[in-house]
């Protein structure tokens, strides 16, 4: 691969965003160690707690609530900082007597607010699964037509409990047992009141749509973004929270892999005693651009929501190309070895590209289909049309996995 020149870089929204987190990060550090200095504390430690406070500021632009204590940990750093007055250090199960800004429980070193939401997540979360039944007494709706076996027990585990945890990835219908869920509970609680929301507008539009085009009885529902749903205000509040939950007795969020910690907190905090939760995304997709990855952290055998936890793995919409599904999840695994790599004719080739120039020739390769066509729309308006144009533009899509530079 070649050199790629830093000051395009630099100069672009990307480049000037991680010069703003930059200053950011310091400004943090400045603010830590002068609460620090302003409460008594030793000042040995105050630029070494700044250069903390900065690097964990860094880990939270990147996504990551928290850094490892191992990570901080060198003969020059020590161990001294911890009983910094700015400093909670907890033993498991322990919560400050007062907010501070940096709070260390479990090896980890978290921002106080942070840390809350992880605490606030967390304790809800299993709180809703042990919490007695929200509808006790109940009989089960009769099992929607159609559902698969991992359908069906998605189905079950909502009727059955107060919380449902489903994770899948494109085509796994997800959204498909999401809305024969909802009808199915509907016909058997006509008055069910239901909440349908995801964290975009842009998400909130495709689940309607989705769930519409199934032909289910979700047509009439009209999803909302978490935003909405909680009444985010102008100054930052939101109507519903802890002391206020949200009147509804079925909620379901979709695209929950997009959710950071500070809007699931929220989200968990609003939780009422008689409301059901359904949590649907993908694990492996669509990380949220806040700090957290709260929903990719609720799925796992490990977790104490596993009872709750549905992972949907047959593929549906590829089911004409094995190949393809085959090499998506080796690539999502990280299992994918150099003998796989497929012949000539089959559904995935593979490129073995040495520079820009011969990743141009990919693209170029990619769009044949559709270019032929722009160029034959700018001659003669008459032809082809809008539709056809569209229609062939959907027959090529280029991912890159990096937002800025040649690849």
């Amino acid at each position: 691969m070649s050199a790629i020149d830093p000051e395009p870089l630099i100069n672009s929204p990307a480049g000037l965003r991680q010069r703003a987190a930059s200053r950011l990060a310091l400004a943090a550090g400045d603010m830590v160690r002068r609460l620090h200095s302003d409460a008594g504390g030793a000042a040995e430690q105050a630029e070494i707690l700044g250069q903390i406070a900065a690097a964990l500021w860094r880990a939270n632009e990147s996504g990551d609530v928290c850094v490892p204590l191992t990570e901080l940990a060198d003969a020059r750093v020590g161990a001294a900082w911890q009983a910094s007055p700015v400093v909670a250090t907890l033993a498991a199960g322990e919560t400050p007597d007062n907010p501070v800004p940096l709070v260390v429980q479990g090896g980890l070193l978290y921002s106080y607010r942070h840390w809350q939401a992880e605490h606030t997540i967390a304790a809800g979360l299993v709180s809703l699964v042990h919490r007695p039944n929200a509808w006790p007494g109940d009989t089960l709706p009769a099992v929607p037509a159609g559902l698969q076996a991992e359908q069906k027990r998605a189905w079950q585990v909502a009727c059955e409990h107060n919380l449902l945890i489903l994770s899948g990835g494109p085509g796994t219908g997800k959204t498909y047992t999401v809305g024969a869920i909802v009808t199915a509970l509907r016909q058997h609680h006509p008055a069910l009141r239901v909440a349908l929301a995801a964290p975009t507008g842009k998400a909130a539009a495709r689940l309607s749509q989705a769930l519409g085009a199934d032909g289910m009885s979700v047509a009439n529902l009209t999803s909302a973004t978490l935003h909405r749903l909680l009444g985010y205000g102008p100054d930052g509040s939101f109507v519903h929270g802890d002391n206020n939950p949200l009147p509804f007795d079925l909620i379901v969020v979709d695209e929950c892999s997009m959710v950071d910690a500070m809007m699931a907190a929220q989200l968990v905090a609003a939780i009422g005693d008689r409301t059901r939760l359904i949590l649907a995304g993908d694990k492996d997709q669509l990380a949220s651009v806040q700090a957290g990855s709260f929903f990719g952290d609720c799925v796992g055998d490990q977790s104490a929501l596993a009872d709750c936890t549905v992972v949907l793995k047959k593929n549906f919409r590829q089911s004409d190309a094995p190949q393809i599904v085959a090499w998506a999840d080796s690539v999502r695994d990280g299992d994918l070895l150099e003998e796989d790599l497929p012949a000539a004719g089959d559904q995935v080739l593979v490129h073995d590209v040495q520079g820009p120039s011969a990743f141009d020739l990919i693209v170029a390769g990619a769009i044949q289909a559709y270019a032929p066509l722009v160029t034959e729309a700018a001659s003669n308006p008459a032809a082809p049309t809008v539709h056809e144009l569209l229609g062939r533009f959907n027959q090529c899509r280029v991912l890159a996995s990096l937002r800025v530079g040649p690849y």
